[in-house]
């Protein structure tokens, strides 16, 4: 008679028998398993941020105290954000059509630089905005395009001006579509003709009096470039300027106290 062979039972780090997690993990597809790295990786984010958000550097998440603070201060400010929230944010409708609850143009997106504008636009999205319209370099088109099939990309924001031909700035205002919100900034990076063309698109924004934020690169390019004089100018007499939100680090926020000290003094 043929013995029957044993099997072999994996043992975990303590030496005992069983099925050792870490080894069946070994044998499972990567793709099953991202939606549990998805969880976790949310989970510390938004323990991270509640540390940084609501109660600033001197807060330590590793200390029990500490944890409560957050807790309810965290609290206080979803209190305050869900009641803005129901102020800002139009009731739907079954008549409504799609563009009806906002239709946002993010500016930005280069080389280097491609998930800040796709993490831009899905924001946008997920407050609530029907439509977001990415306008950005050829290079940095295709990567957002795979990101996330609800952003509509337009690459050529890095194209040079033809000045024989002169139209090319009406040719750059018209990938501008209808919108409410236009972001400009995130992952722009610091090509001379995507700055060029960007400032464009906020002189064309501020004559369609849209709303505009700027943030990142953006800021570099109306505050930190001969371009950007025209467009501080015009920023500094629009008549609303609540319009207008700037997002610096501290970095960008230093220089944009050096230039405006410099014009003014």
């Amino acid at each position: 008679k043929k013995k029957k062979k044993k099997k072999k039972m994996l043992r975990d780090k303590q030496g005992r028998q069983g099925w050792c997690p870490s080894r069946i993990l070994a044998f499972v597809p990567a793709q099953s398993l991202w939606p549990l790295w998805f969880s976790c990786w949310k989970v510390a984010s938004w323990k991270y941020c509640a540390g940084r958000l609501c109660v600033g550097r001197n807060v330590r998440m590793n200390r029990d105290d500490d944890a409560e603070v957050v807790s309810g201060t965290m609290a206080v400010i979803l209190a305050e954000a869900t009641k803005k929230a129901k102020e800002i944010v139009p009731v739907l409708s079954g008549a409504d059509h799609k563009g009806l609850s906002g239709r946002v143009v993010v500016v930005g997106g280069s080389e280097t630089f491609t998930g800040a504008p796709y993490f831009a636009g899905m924001a946008a999205m997920l407050s609530g905005v029907d439509i977001v319209h990415v306008l950005c370099e050829r290079s940095a088109a295709i990567p957002i395009k795979c990101y996330s099939p609800e952003l509509i990309v337009h690459p050529g924001l890095d194209q040079v001006a033809d000045n024989n031909q002169g139209n090319e700035d009406q040719d750059i205002c018209k990938k501008l579509p209808y919108c409410n919100v236009v972001v400009v900034g995130p992952g722009l990076g610091t090509r001379s003709s995507t700055q060029e063309n960007a400032l464009r698109l906020v002189d064309e924004a501020m004559s369609r009096q849209l709303p505009l934020v700027i943030d990142a690169d953006g800021l570099r390019g109306v505050f930190d470039s001969k371009l950007g004089e025209s467009v501080r100018n015009r920023i500094a007499s629009r008549p609303d300027p609540q319009l207008i939100i700037f997002t610096p680090n501290r970095r960008e926020y230093d220089m944009m106290c050096q230039t405006v000290s410099k014009t003014s003094g």
